[in-house]
């Protein structure tokens, strides 16, 4: 009995150390995670709004209710799902004290004699701010808290700032040198550096949050760079007088920078040298993924594991889709990516689809080419662009269509331009003489837009715009009316006879049809246009404000007796009477 319980109380020690040491790898692997949460942010999710009344500023909800009267000189709302507002009445910019307060008109936060909200760029966020933390000071140094006032980072560095394109990180300083710290105050770079810069790769997926660390120091040759990976671990040495990452190259695991010493150029790959600094200067083709490098006034290719594709001794190079173009003097040879000579007077060849290619001829000509190298089109075009199936974007005279790969027109070439709406299935053409603006689906139907119409794509659809018209269209081209898009409204704006008013969700008259234009109810309100001046109605149609706004932009929007006007940072409400 006794060697039994001794072998079970020695098997569960064993067990019970088996679970610590698996807790505390999951711990490790945790801290070794510097990846940061960001919260996204759409619109319809946002509840409050900057306003602005002769030059003070304000708050006002979703619903046009104002929470904080318009009296103070500045007003930051860091994240417009949460009711914390920075106010403040400070004039000396350099030393603008902020105060915080709630939706009830309560000073919160009142433990921190300044907090301050943190700008980011834009680019990176449809909001210009953090909107998970704040930063406070405590005498002359900056800490971190979070929106109940809980301290991230203690009060111990000469400031904290964002760090462009790289939300959710932040610089700080410390003994006049930068480095890095996450906003859940996790350090990843230690304070050592002249200045820290994010490396600027971008992709779709993960838009800025992928980028490292480009790292700048001060020696007595000038500035020297290195780069730290989004971990913090330093990488590349800060030795380079330049560093620039291929940005174009979209992969995480491989990264590439040119590098320069001394005014050479050459390509480092995951922190290793792949070409040495040798060369006058270095381009990279996205669509070839080769490097055409100079050297001496001649050029050459090079592929991104340093191989000689084409020897460095050409007048010029020019790439055209997957051709190489190599010039000597009059003398013009073509290569593939591999460097085998082609047989071809094209200067360019790019395959668009599994079955189509555009080729670039010798008198630049654009035309199609099948997957049997069949050349398609009789017409002498002088632009083509894929846009999808068999249909392609054209242009003769400067006049642009769509036709399809045998050459039909599908869309008459009558347009002075047509473009792909990002992110979409859709082109937008525009008519020069009316500048009215159609729409084309991938079927290359044509959706008959408006004259002098403006294109505004939101997240959920296209919005087409004119002074006296509206339409809607989602992502496929499709026309959709403003109650599909949001359901729960009270009441929807119709156009009858050249007139406006608005309608229920059952399509009964609430307001007559006796405006040149109205807009969409958003919160409880709508606007409505009548001789040239926009007032405002209620969800029950009654008059709040009789037209008396002059304003001369088409996307017009209310909220309460307050509409939109275009701010330095944000979108900001106004009532302000227009001269």
């Amino acid at each position: 009995m006794k060697k039994s319980g001794k072998k079970r109380f020695f098997i569960l020690l064993i067990v019970v150390a088996i679970i610590l040491i698996g807790i505390i790898i999951i711990r490790r692997n945790t801290s070794k995670s510097n990846s940061v949460s960001i919260l996204e942010i759409t619109e319809d999710q946002m509840n409050y709004y900057k306003i602005k009344k002769e030059d003070k500023y304000g708050v006002i909800d979703k619903n046009g209710k104002v929470v904080i009267e318009p009296k103070f000189i500045d007003i930051e709302i860091p994240n417009p799902t949460k009711d914390l507002f920075l106010c403040t009445d400070s004039t000396d910019i350099n030393n603008i004290e902020w105060k915080a307060y709630n939706a009830e008109n309560n000073q919160i936060l009142t433990e921190y004699k300044s907090v301050e909200a943190i700008e980011i760029n834009q680019l990176s966020s449809n909001i210009p701010y953090e909107k998970t933390v704040l930063k406070y000071k405590d005498g002359n140094l900056y800490g971190l808290i979070d929106f109940d006032g809980n301290k991230i980072i203690q009060a111990q560095f000469e400031d904290i700032q964002n760090i462009d394109y790289k939300e959710g990180y932040l610089k700080i300083k410390k003994d006049g040198a930068y480095g890095v710290v996450t906003i859940e105050g996790k350090r990843i770079i230690q304070p050592e550096f002249n200045d820290v810069m994010s490396d600027g790769y971008y992709n779709e997926k993960t838009k800025y949050s992928k980028a490292g660390f480009l790292l700048q120091i001060k020696s007595d040759e000038g500035y020297k760079y290195g780069y730290a990976n989004l971990d913090g671990k330093e990488v590349i040495d800060t030795t380079f007088s330049e560093l620039s990452r291929i940005i174009e190259i979209e992969d995480e695991k491989d990264v590439y920078f040119i590098s320069t010493v001394n005014g050479k150029k050459g390509l480092i790959k995951n922190g290793k040298q792949i070409i040495e600094n040798e060369l006058d200067d270095i381009s990279y083709d996205s669509i070839t993924k080769l490097l055409v490098v100079e050297k001496n006034a001649s050029y050459g290719i090079k592929d991104l594991d340093g191989k000689q594709i084409l020897p460095i001794e050409y007048d010029s190079i020019n790439i055209g889709g997957d051709y190489i173009n190599a010039n000597n003097g009059e003398e013009r040879e073509v290569f593939d990516t591999n460097g085998n000579k082609l047989d071809t007077k094209n200067s360019s060849h790019l395959k668009v689809s599994k079955n189509y290619s555009i080729i670039i001829d010798e008198n630049n000509y654009y035309n199609i080419e099948d997957s049997s190298n069949n050349i398609l089109l009789k017409d002498q075009y002088v632009y083509i662009e894929y846009f999808t199936n068999d249909l392609f974007i054209a242009t003769i005279d400067n006049n642009s269509g769509v036709i399809n790969s045998n050459g039909n027109v599908v869309i008459p070439l009558k347009y002075s331009s047509i473009q792909k709406i990002d992110g979409t299935e859709v082109l937008q053409a525009t008519l020069l003489d009316n500048n009215k603006v159609d729409l084309i689906n991938a079927s290359g139907e044509l959706i008959s837009g408006l004259e002098n119409g403006v294109i505004d794509k939101t997240d959920k659809y296209i919005k087409l715009i004119s002074k006296n018209n509206v339409k809607y269209f989602d992502y496929s081209g499709n026309e959709k009316s403003y109650q599909d898009i949001v359901p729960n409204n009270k009441i929807y704006a119709s156009n009858k006879d050249g007139k406006w008013g608005f309608v229920d969700n059952k399509g009964n008259v609430v307001v007559n049809y006796e405006y040149d234009m109205v807009t969409e109810q958003n919160g409880n309100t709508a606007g409505i246009k009548k001789d040239g001046l926009w007032g405002v109605i209620d969800t029950s149609g009654k008059i709040v404000l009789n037209p008396t706004y002059k304003i001369d932009w088409e996307n017009v929007k209310f909220l309460s007796t307050y509409y939109e006007i275009s701010g330095i940072r944000e979108s900001v409400y106004s009532s302000d009477i227009q001269q």
